[in-house]
């Protein structure tokens, strides 16, 4: 489903995430969204409904590519406290080659987005990740007061042709 661009306006509750029209709804705090979210204002009123019943908000999009190229993956959360860390966040991060999600721990925010361990983290809120240590990406997110958007590039493995 694509989101208008009436949702993603900056007054909307998406403003200072990197959603964008055009982009496709995968899932909304971990659930997958199916054909009976076809309407736009179905699809805002469900996310507004998982904030206020869930106390987070998770949305996740995806490019039309995803069967066929590289990946770029997008997460956005909604902290429910401003300081929370990371860590409380649930999620762990390190160096493989460039900064990369080392653990998502279950039950945490951040397991109810598509993010995946071993994923390539490029950028947070917009931010440029390429020469950020997992200390500075962590004092990134603290300092965010409540949107985390992480963009992520996933590759798909050359000889099987998943995406891992």
């Amino acid at each position: 489903m694509k989101l208008p661009v009436a949702y993603v306006d900056e007054d909307s509750i998406f403003g200072m995430s990197r959603i964008r029209p055009g982009d496709y709804l995968k899932s909304i705090n971990g659930r997958t969204v199916g054909p009976s979210l076809c309407q736009p204002d179905l699809a805002l009123q469900r996310m507004k409904d998982a904030l206020r019943l869930d106390g987070y908000l998770c949305v996740t999009t995806k490019n039309r590519d995803e069967d066929v190229n590289d990946v770029l993956v997008h997460a956005t959360i909604v902290k429910p406290s401003a300081k929370m860390s990371l860590k409380d966040l649930g999620m762990n991060v390190w160096i493989w080659g460039v900064l990369c999600i080392k653990e998502i721990r279950k039950d945490s925010i951040f397991s109810h987005t598509a993010l995946r361990e071993r994923d390539h983290i490029m950028s947070v809120n917009e931010i440029d990740c390429k020469n950020v240590s997992p200390e500075q990406f962590k004092n990134i997110c603290q300092q965010l007061p409540q949107e985390i958007t992480v963009t992520v590039l996933r590759r798909r493995q050359r000889n099987n042709g998943n995406f891992k």
